[in-house]
């Protein structure tokens, strides 16, 4: 029984160094020989937001429909453009100048100066106006938008269908995730009780075999790590929430600061190091 634990432990070791490597390069840090560990605790108290003020923030902020929101606007921008392609145009304008080239210094700046004078060899003032006919390449661009328009408008409305089915679906997830933490907390309780009942029972010379207080080790160990199992799919789903909010990063405490106020603040904190 002590070798199929440490076998165990050695697998379940393994796995999570595999883990770590891959979440090191992930970040760019390189292999140091320790163990990373997390320094925030996994939640296990049950969420308490409104889910009607969560459904509102998926509908504003979920990336995938902001995306879909941007490439409708964009369409509309290009719609317009095209409808101004039909429209006539007309325009007044005005030129002047100086011909000639100058042999020296003195006459370059003397017809510079005469451009500033209003002393011109040479002058026009016009008028145009501008009608198309035909509009052939006008109109298919417009109808090809207009019918990209109408495409887009209604992927919008699926993803929104779609992403309302999904928070539902993650809803009900946590729901029942937390149920499940709550029972293997509950199991932890009481196997942790047992084996304490079966280590006390066998110090005391009661008729407890090694076998029991072993069996017993073993299924507290089973329950924990499937306590840690559910705990961490819970907050998995937890982050997923919060990503569809359009709010991950703030659930971490990562703000987006502009170039100028990095600057800023890192002049602010060598000024502090050097006053101290």
């Amino acid at each position: 029984r002590y070798l199929q634990a440490k076998s165990r432990f050695d697998t379940a070791t393994k796995t999570l160094l595999q883990h770590e490597k891959a979440l090191r390069e992930l970040i760019g840090i390189a292999q140091d020989g320790r163990l990373m560990k997390p320094t925030d605790q996994l939640t296990t108290e049950e969420l308490s937001h409104p889910w009607e003020q969560v459904q509102q923030a998926v509908h504003q902020h979920a990336p995938s429909l902001r995306k879909h929101r941007w490439r409708i606007e964009q369409i509309e921008l290009q719609l317009e453009e095209a409808k101004s392609q039909l429209l006539s145009s007309s325009q007044a304008y005005g030129l002047s100048g100086d011909l000639g080239l100058a042999d020296n210094e003195d006459q370059a700046r003397a017809q510079i100066e005469r451009l500033f004078e209003g002393d011109y060899e040479e002058w026009q003032l016009g008028f145009e106006f501008r009608q198309p006919i035909g509009f052939r390449a006008q109109l298919t661009q417009l109808r090809n938008l207009q019918l990209q328009l109408k495409r887009e408008r209604r992927r919008l409305q699926d993803l929104e269908i779609e992403t309302a089915q999904k928070l539902a679906f993650l809803r009900e997830g946590l729901r029942d995730q937390y149920q499940s933490l709550v029972t293997q907390r509950q199991m932890v309780k009481a196997y942790r009780d047992q084996v304490d009942a079966n280590q006390k029972a066998y110090q005391t010379a009661a008729n407890v075999p090694l076998e029991t207080v072993l069996e017993a080790n073993d299924q507290l160990a089973d329950a924990e790590s499937k306590f840690w199992e559910v705990s961490a799919a819970y907050q998995i789903s937890i982050e997923e929430l919060h990503l569809m909010r359009g709010m991950l990063l703030d659930a971490f405490g990562i703000k987006m600061v502009s170039e100028s106020e990095v600057s800023t603040s890192t002049r602010q904190s060598q000024a502090t190091l050097q006053s101290n």
